[in-house]
């Protein structure tokens, strides 16, 4: 289940899943049944502002708990993208935020100036129970769609004028769900699975969406501030 308001977007999983990843609350090796982003703005992150502090507070605020993976982004939430690919008996489902106002290529020196709001935020979802390997790998999967789409989307980093990889502060998570038994989940997710193929399918096609639509909110922006 999905709900989107101004300031919150949240997916109720259904049960416990297990989720590995980086993002300001529950990173790391996780069990979360929802998932959650919140929306700011350039003032409320001001460079004295403790993000992980401030979205907790915000969380607490809202529900009284910090159960869940959170992303924190400065793109509209009503521009997220939900993307599902089904093969047999697998599916993978990707839950995007796209901005990128904060991109940049992999290797460009860090730069306070370009790290305002404007990030990717993608949640991956899998239907079969994932081990260790087979869960790091997914995650690896992720970060190569999403690179392949904003390289063909020819965005450029904010340093320079190179073609951006990503932004300074992409946040990934993959969940799957917990097996009853360990030897019930999937070892290899790579690309000659059918797994790994849905993973990456799915988080491609969310993103090159969400890019098409940060476009264009760029471009509406830019001609409603025209003379």
């Amino acid at each position: 289940m999905l709900s989107a308001c101004h300031q919150w977007l949240e997916v109720d999983l259904g049960a416990p899943h297990s989720t590995i990843g980086w993002t300001l609350i529950g990173g790391g090796r996780y069990h979360a049944q929802s998932v959650f982003w919140h929306r700011v703005s350039d003032k409320d992150l001001t460079p004295d502002i403790d993000a992980k502090r401030f979205f907790e507070e915000r969380r607490w605020q809202r529900v009284g708990n910090l159960q869940g993976i959170g992303f924190l982004t400065g793109s509209p939430l009503t521009e997220f993208v939900d993307k599902r690919r089904d093969r047999g008996t697998f599916w993978a489902r990707c839950v995007a935020t796209v901005g990128l106002r904060n991109a940049l290529r992999i290797g460009d020196p860090p730069n306070p100036a370009t790290t305002g709001p404007g990030t990717v935020n993608i949640f991956l979802q899998t239907s079969c129970a994932l081990n260790e390997c087979a869960s790091i790998e997914a995650l690896s999967l992720v970060a190569e769609a999403r690179t392949l789409a904003i390289l063909e989307g020819n965005v450029t980093s904010n340093i320079g004028h190179a073609i951006a990889t990503g932004t300074g502060t992409d946040c990934i998570v993959v969940a799957s769900p917990i097996p009853a038994n360990s030897s019930l989940a999937i070892t290899y997710a790579g690309k000659h699975t059918e797994v790994g193929h849905l993973i990456g399918s799915c988080v491609y096609d969310a993103l090159v969406q969400g890019i098409e639509r940060w476009k264009q909110c760029q471009f509406e922006r830019s001609a409603s501030r025209a003379p």
